[in-house]
């Protein structure tokens, strides 16, 4: 006997309903975290976790907190801490080499450390001693040369496609990806760089005078242009950190004169702000992060919580991106030699170390969104 439309929708929707009875029974009586104190309703779904993160727009830190003071707290410590509170991801051993088994069997269920989802575990207290001689941070994230340690993915997830350094979750691939941009960083690099936030320090100081004096060069810098208007030092600050940045990344003139523009580019420190604010939705939807460009401004506005020059500024931030790696791969193409300081996609592109994938256009243009944002 055919089946019909109805009695396919009906099998459908009783085998969901049966796969969920059974899935809610495996992570509460079966997973290896059944024994951990916590939420029952966030240890069967992730659906908690995505209430408070997306819909309540980051709170579930807080919860955590509160799940710990109701479930799992054995000492006065207040949440949270001010030193780290790590997360563990004990049901996933297999795949990422922790010590996940020694701690599960030196630990029984109480204390500091409460599920928090179907998938992970959180430390309350992650210095407190695991065993006489190490504490459970010590445990979990030794240094990377004495233990092979990969990422969790779906805590990179919120920051993006895993093509940047940042994002990549390979313990090797992060390691080569590390190695090349580390030089940069390093004291000796960063002090050749002196002069060049010392010439964007005196910009931003005659900005700020200006500012006190009503107008700088015929232009008003402030809402209003009067004398005495208050000026956000915090989208000032960020103007001169993103050509700084520019500068060492692209070169000198690859900057995009953040300082020179109206109130500082404002519109550019509050995509900033932002884009952080979108990690959440990132981290539960991978897949928001590819779309979220083609997709209409208002759902994005509405659906995210930003305003709707965010979602231009962003726009904007790509094309640039793009047109600076396309640059600096066309003057490398062309012979052009490289100027006295190296930049970094200079040295990427030039770097031996570095597979020909390492130098597609999309990684270098992720590894520039993740320099200027992460800046």
């Amino acid at each position: 006997m055919a089946l019909t439309p109805i009695s396919l929708f009906l099998f459908s929707l009783l085998s969901s309903i049966i796969y969920g009875i059974v899935l809610a029974i495996h992570r509460l009586r079966f997973s290896p975290l059944a024994r951990f104190p916590g939420s029952k309703i966030a240890a069967v779904s992730m659906w908690y976790e995505f209430y408070f993160d997306v819909i309540g727009r980051g709170r579930y830190m807080w919860k955590i907190g509160e799940m710990h003071e109701r479930y799992g707290l054995v000492s006065p410590s207040p949440f949270p801490k001010p030193h780290s509170t790590p997360k563990l991801f004990p049901s996933n051993h297999n795949e990422y080499p922790f010590p996940w088994r020694r701690v599960l069997t030196q630990v029984n269920g109480t204390g500091p450390i409460i599920r928090i989802n179907p998938y992970e575990l959180h430390i309350n207290d992650p210095e407190q001693l695991l065993t006489p001689h190490e504490s459970y941070y010590e445990t979990l994230y030794p240094p990377t040369s004495t233990r092979r340690t990969t990422k969790y993915p779906p805590q990179m997830r919120a920051f993006g496609p895993p093509l940047s350094t940042f994002t990549t979750t390979s313990h090797e691939l992060h390691r080569v990806r590390r190695n090349a941009l580390s030089p940069f960083f390093s004291r000796a690099s960063v002090m050749e760089l002196a002069p060049t936030v010392g010439v964007a320090v005196t910009r931003l100081v005659e900005r700020l005078d200006g500012a006190r004096r009503g107008r700088v060069a015929g232009k008003e810098v402030v809402r209003g242009g009067g004398k005495g208007e208050v000026v956000n030092l915090g989208d000032a600050f960020m103007a001169l950190t993103n050509d700084v940045i520019c500068a060492y990344a692209f070169g000198e003139g690859g900057g995009e004169g953040f300082l020179e523009r109206r109130e500082f580019a404002a519109e550019w420190a509050q995509m900033m702000r932002d884009v952080s604010s979108m990690r959440h939705a990132f981290g539960h939807l991978g897949w928001l992060y590819s779309i979220v460009g083609r997709i209409p401004v208002a759902a994005v506005t509405k659906f995210l919580g930003v305003k709707k020059p965010t979602m231009g500024a962003l726009g904007d931030l790509q094309r640039v991106v793009r047109g600076k790696v396309e640059e600096v791969k066309a003057g490398l193409a062309s012979g052009e030699k490289p100027a006295a300081r190296k930049t970094i996609f200079y040295d990427l592109l030039t770097n031996s170390h570095l597979s020909e994938m390492d130098k597609t256009d999309e990684r270098l243009q992720t590894e520039a969104m993740s320099v200027m944002t992460g800046g």
